[in-house]
């Protein structure tokens, strides 16, 4: 059971209920979209329950190699990549007109090609590329994202998500995050790409390919791209974005390198305490920054991303054997249980659960740009930390203890008030507004299987906004 990298076998998997990441993916965007746009992604996320169901009928046998593998390279149009994906379109096409009956105007074309279609047939082809590591809603969830990191990155030739530009006012500064976001996905996947095509080649021929598959996009669409945003040379405008933040620059570098020393350093005996100090040091470092220097740490964070991005491309490939090997060392210790397949995903969810709330926020006044530090830099840490130290009384039908959950919604609220005491410039959205949002998401986090650190903060900012 090894994979194309040569890791080490991975743990028995357990299949996460799909239903679970329906209803909450559902209710997020219940909670984020219009009333029209809410219908058509509980549609796209019901018919890609059904292709997922469908696809699995239809696959002969558990194969413990990924999917993607016969799918891609057999190119065989009765596999269950190619079944779920037409079993897709087909209903998708079919539900279109009860929709329409439903909602009070047409649906025009391009919704039904795009925002209905679009989401859920990278989704279905995300699930079997990454076998087990993403359920059908959280599958969604990121391809959703990606479509509205495409649609503000070049407004001009798609707008495929479902989050319509017209809710958001995009600056030149949120353009090159959505850049940078959606343009670390494409250098990825052509990177991928070309290694897997010269994968039975010598290391030398590898390494070319690998190399001009993540540089010709890099330079021939993503940094052209970001420099005609920002109408200057991206090099240019990164030495000035430096010279102009040093101080946060200097800060955020040290407290990283400094954090990331210690916690590597100290003798901790669970996995679960090293994984929780790094959402305590996220808090540390960020929150400063969010106050101080905005700018900084929005752009930051997309920068964090593209890293994290690249990393995960070269601990799933044998690219740089030696940086590989470092890299698998640093991160194989963060493998939670969610992380059943291939792709480690705990770590980048973490980040984008902190950066998306920010990304999504105008400024740090609106108190729903602290959502993922709120939900999962706090909650979740505290709930951890308390559950294991003294937890005695289990949640029905969980692993997770009453007073792992009390300690979250005390956390989370104690956190909100030292943010108020410290910050009286940042709004207050009412107190029961407040208290539904920590109670929410700290009770999805203990009754959900789902990864937490990517649905916790989107429950909490729609909560919260």
């Amino acid at each position: 059971n090894k994979g194309w990298s040569g890791q080490k076998p991975l743990k028995p998997w357990h299949r996460r209920h799909a239903s679970t990441g329906f209803v909450i993916a559902s209710s997020i965007s219940a909670l984020l979209l219009p009333t029209e746009q809410a219908c058509i992604a509980c549609l796209s996320l019901a018919v890609l329950q059904i292709s997922d169901e469908i696809a699995l009928l239809l696959q002969p046998s558990q194969s413990t190699n990924p999917r993607w593998i016969t799918s891609l390279e057999k190119w065989n149009f009765s596999s269950p990549l190619f079944s779920s994906v037409g079993a897709y379109a087909a209903i998708s096409v079919l539900s279109i007109l009860p929709l329409n009956v439903v909602v009070f105007s047409p649906i025009p074309q391009s919704a039904i090609c795009m925002q209905v279609l679009a989401p859920a047939v990278l989704a279905v082809t995300l699930m079997h590329i990454f076998h087990h590591s993403f359920t059908p809603g959280e599958a969604w969830l990121c391809c959703e994202g990606l479509l509205l990191a495409g649609s503000v990155a070049f407004p001009s030739c798609f707008n495929a998500s479902l989050l319509t530009l017209n809710t958001l006012s995009i600056s030149p500064t949120q353009q090159v995050v959505a850049i940078c976001v959606i343009g670390a996905v494409i250098v990825s996947v052509c990177g991928a790409l070309c290694l897997h095509l010269f994968c039975h080649f010598n290391p030398y021929a590898r390494f070319g390919a690998g190399t001009m598959g993540l540089a010709i996009p890099s330079f021939a669409i993503i940094l052209p791209a970001i420099s005609d945003t920002l109408q200057e040379s991206v090099f240019y405008w990164l030495a000035l974005f430096i010279e102009s933040n040093l101080y946060p620059f200097i800060f955020a570098s040290m407290g990283t390198i400094f954090g990331i020393a210690v916690i590597a350093l100290a003798p901790m005996s669970s996995t679960l305490y090293l994984r929780k100090a790094y959402h305590l040091l996220a808090i540390i470092v960020i929150v400063p920054l969010m106050i101080y220097a905005w700018e900084f740490v929005f752009i930051s964070l997309a920068f964090a991303f593209v890293l994290f991005v690249i990393g995960e491309l070269l601990r799933m490939t044998n690219f740089i054997p030696p940086l590989r090997h470092c890299i698998v060392n640093l991160t194989e210790r963060f493998r939670d249980e969610q992380d059943g397949g291939r792709l480690l995903v705990t770590p980048t969810y973490l980040l984008v659960g902190i950066s998306v709330p920010i990304w999504l926020s105008s400024d740090a006044r609106q108190l729903s740009a602290f959502a993922g530090l709120v939900s999962i830099g706090v909650g979740d840490a505290a709930a951890a930390i308390v559950g294991r130290s003294i937890g005695k009384y289990r949640l029905p039908g969980t692993r997770k203890t009453v007073e792992g959950l009390t300690a979250s919604i005390i956390a989370q609220l104690l956190f909100i008030i030292v943010l108020h005491a410290f910050f009286r410039g940042i709004t207050n959205p009412g107190i029961m507004r407040i208290l539904v949002a920590v109670i929410c998401n700290a009770c999805v986090e203990a009754f959900s299987d789902q990864v937490d650190n990517l649905v916790v903060p989107l429950i909490a900012f729609s909560l919260l906004r």
